[in-house]
């Protein structure tokens, strides 16, 4: 599949992208995006610049093409509202600097955690950064807590002790209260799927597919098969009422997303994400350029995904979740994300397993980003100002919403970032534009089989 951008009207912010073949005229101010033949590509990247006042002026433009069947969209794409609006923060809590797996893709060290590592967050400690999230946003009303490692479920005792904790908080400040965590699913014991099912935590088990595959992946400290625990913490979580979400990281092009989909569909999970190995590992020998992985899988993902609508396959009943389908989303319903992450809005905060806190995740055990240190404050904001400016004339801005801001901070390579979700927009647009051949009744199928979070 060829990709490419063609930038047309300067002032007008507008975009003719050829995807396989297929043109789409992409409007970056609205996310309106339409699929156009050949002959009006041809048109529209000929025409003289001229600069339309409004939407609504767009569209009269276009009805004449419309009318002549040069745009397949039959009807305008519906108005929605912008995401990440209102009143929360989302804490997180790193109750665990260690992990019973070493996964080959783990980028804290192979799960070692480098000075960090075997340390779990002592209970007064735990119990301590509950207060401190309740006291420094008061203004809050919904208060999400994820708890993160390592693996989580290491610090049980803290992690019960907090979430006790964060409920009595919350209703005498009469505030609502969240929980969620991801774990590799070995420690889901009866008394801790209950635990979580008592409290309604969202729980995430990581889950690479086969047996094989995951194998090879995530491996136990001791050796043996990490995929048998695994699949069965998941589905114990099942059998007592909940929807684990399974996510499951593909690093490889000899796997495909959607089979990997399939499997685990095939082993009765309804709520599956499946991903492609993190952009921050571009350095490691074995994922040496994962934008140009993902690129590939996404394409790929693309194809057979239009290969099975058009071929009259009915969406998986499954809820299935990766980037491109949170994208196809987004062009659908012409959501615009007025900011990519909480941290360009001061809405996320993040506790090592000592307590201290940072910005965000991603600068965890970074002492040059804790809060409370000189400057961090002013650095954090010169790095959102630095991103906005390389963002600035991006026609994708408002899909990603500049993404991770913090990735620049860590010194990692926010290029191959950009890359990769570039090559989502890309191949969501193409799904989107020869879906719309059957009707907006397909794409709403399609659009309605994608998680929300």
């Amino acid at each position: 599949m060829t990709l490419e951008t063609v930038r047309i009207f300067p002032e007008w912010q507008r975009e003719v992208i050829n995807a396989m073949g297929r043109f789409v005229l992409y409007d970056p101010s609205t996310l309106q995006v339409f699929g156009i033949s050949a002959r009006m590509a041809t048109l529209l990247t000929s025409s003289h610049p001229f600069s339309p006042s409004a939407e609504e002026e767009l569209w009269n433009l276009l009805q004449p093409f419309r009318d002549q069947g040069l745009i397949s969209l039959g009807s305008r794409i519906r108005r929605s509202h912008s995401i990440c609006s209102g009143s929360s923060v989302h804490a997180v809590i790193a109750v665990a600097a260690d992990c019973n797996h070493r996964c080959s893709y783990c980028w804290n060290g192979y799960g070692r955690f480098g000075k960090t590592g075997g340390i779990v967050m002592d209970r007064d400690v735990g119990l301590e950064v509950i207060e401190k999230i309740f006291s420094t946003y008061q203004e809050s009303k919904l208060i999400e807590i994820e708890y993160y490692g390592g693996e989580p479920l290491i610090a049980w005792d803290t992690l019960m002790a907090s979430v006790n904790r964060a409920e009595q908080l919350a209703e005498s400040h009469g505030k609502k209260v969240t929980f969620s965590i991801t774990t590799n699913g070995s420690l889901l014991s009866e008394q801790v799927v209950d635990f979580l099912t008592q409290h309604k935590f969202w729980v995430a088990v990581s889950i690479d597919g086969d047996k094989d595959t995951h194998d090879s992946n995530r491996i136990l400290c001791g050796g043996g098969s990490s995929w048998d625990a695994a699949v069965r913490g998941a589905h114990a979580l099942q059998q007592r009422g909940m929807r684990p979400a399974i996510r499951a990281t593909v690093c490889s092009s000899n796997k495909s997303l959607l089979a990997v989909r399939d499997y685990l569909a095939g082993l009765g999970f309804e709520r599956i994400i499946v991903e492609c190995v993190d952009s921050r590992l571009f350095g490691r020998q074995s994922y040496k350029n994962p934008a140009e992985l993902a690129q590939r899988l996404y394409e790929e993902y693309a194809e057979e995904m239009i290969h099975r609508q058009l071929s009259g396959v009915q969406p998986s009943a499954c809820v299935v979740g990766c980037t491109v389908d949170h994208v196809l989303e987004q062009l659908w319903y012409s959501r615009a994300r007025d900011h990519g992450c909480g941290l360009s809005q001061s809405r996320t905060v993040a506790f090592d397993v000592r307590g201290n806190p940072y910005p965000c995740r991603i600068f965890l055990n970074n002492d040059r980003w804790m809060l409370g240190h000189e400057g961090v404050k002013d650095r954090v904001s010169k790095l959102i100002s630095i991103c906005n400016d390389d963002c600035r004339t991006c026609e994708y801005k408002r899909i990603c919403g500049c993404a991770c801001v913090g990735i620049k901070g860590i010194g990692a390579d926010r290029k191959q970032h950009c890359e990769r979700i570039q090559s989502a927009i890309r191949c969501a647009m193409w799904i989107l534009c020869e879906m719309s051949a059957l009707g907006g009744e397909a794409v709403n199928r399609l659009v309605d089989a994608i998680p929300t979070h």
